[in-house]
């Protein structure tokens, strides 16, 4: 069989497990239970623009579950999320609410760090969007342009804002154009992944997300130029499930790797 021939059975898996979109046609989703988080949160990122971008704000350094817990967990301490009320803070009077003391523990490993962050943030949203968030994505813009304004927030990656224009679509109901601009958000799980199943192809060893980045990012061009960055999720979550850094799981108990059948299980080591 030709390398071409496995690849795009590797990626046919994927998109079985996690199917892509309609791009002509997105919707937003009910709740956001798949992410593992409880109703509660889940309905209020899909309520809450200004939550959502903060919780982009928050997913550094962090299992991404805290990140997308902690607006929600900042609400509840202070009351709201209102940009015009937060810009108008001192990081000394907000920081009490990210620390752990009085209202629990610390909503993040750097408290200082992302008090300076959403302040930040919430100027720009009052300066340049009218308060809201929303307003960076409307429905028709180009999925480049939302993933550059997304940069221009302090703590938001290139690996975030291409995270950020994949969620839009897929689970919020913005429809942007251009979603082949969006690519996969390369991070150590999606990276196993691809080496794992022979996508990227290296001699055995460790490798650095840094080292394979680009690698992995150009595969996934190649295999889905339409929308790239679908492949993220499937890879995302099959790193996270069956192949970990520990070791690839591929009959897990009642429920086998979605890429069994598929995959080359090259003895790749891990991800740093």
């Amino acid at each position: 069989m030709s390398e071409k021939y496995l690849n795009e059975n590797i990626v046919k898996d994927m998109l079985r497990y996690s199917p892509c979109p309609q791009m002509e046609n997105v919707v937003k989703a009910e709740n956001l239970d798949s992410w593992g988080l409880s109703r509660e949160v889940g309905d209020f990122l899909l309520q809450n623009p200004n939550a959502l971008l903060f919780g982009a704000i928050f997913d550094y350094l962090i299992p991404y579950q805290k990140a997308w817990i902690a607006p929600f967990n900042l609400h509840k301490r202070l009351g709201h999320i209102d940009p015009f009320r937060l810009a108008k803070m001192q990081e000394s009077q907000l920081l009490p609410y990210f620390q752990r003391g009085k209202y629990g523990q610390a909503l993040h490993r750097f408290p200082p760090t992302l008090t300076k962050r959403i302040i930040l943030a919430s100027k720009k949203l009052v300066n340049e969007y009218k308060g809201s968030a929303a307003n960076i994505w409307p429905n028709g813009t180009r999925a480049g342009v939302v993933m550059e304004l997304l940069e221009d927030f302090e703590g938001i990656s290139q690996k975030i804002s291409r995270m950020m224009g994949r969620l839009l679509g897929t689970y919020f109901g913005v429809l942007l154009t251009q979603w082949n601009k969006i690519d996969v958000a390369v991070d150590r799980h999606v990276a196993r992944v691809f080496l794992r199943t022979g996508l990227v192809d290296r001699r055995k060893g460790v490798y650095s997300v840094a080292e394979v980045k680009d690698e992995v990012i150009q595969c996934a061009r190649a295999l889905k130029p339409s929308f790239p960055g679908c492949l993220d999720e499937p890879a995302f979550d099959i790193g996270i499930n069956w192949c970990t850094a520990e070791k690839a799981y591929c009959n897990w108990h009642d429920e086998p790797c979605p890429l069994r059948n598929t995959c080359r299980k090259k003895t790749y080591m891990n991800t740093k």
